[in-house]
């Protein structure tokens, strides 16, 4: 089982600073993501950085419909130490 997303916020550079339900904090860099069909429409800024926590944290929405699962970004974000 892996943690749940608690926070998100998206930067204007296509990178997502997740915060997750055990404190851990990770960078996801989405920018390899938006040639692929499903994430098109998030190569527009505005739509990228309305990012949300899913229902539960199961990982990030956005408005379109597009999603990315609490998986990915757990395992391909690259932690941030404090």
């Amino acid at each position: 089982m892996y943690p749940k997303v608690k926070e998100v916020k998206a930067s204007s550079d296509y990178t997502l600073l997740i915060t997750f339900d055990n404190g851990k904090k990770k960078i996801y860099d989405f920018s390899p993501l938006l040639d692929q069909d499903n994430f098109l429409d998030l190569k527009n800024i505005a739509l990228f950085k309305a990012a949300q926590v899913d229902a539960g944290g199961y990982g990030v929405t956005w408005p379109n419909g597009a999603d990315i699962s609490e998986y990915a970004l757990w395992v391909d974000g690259k932690e941030i130490i404090d």
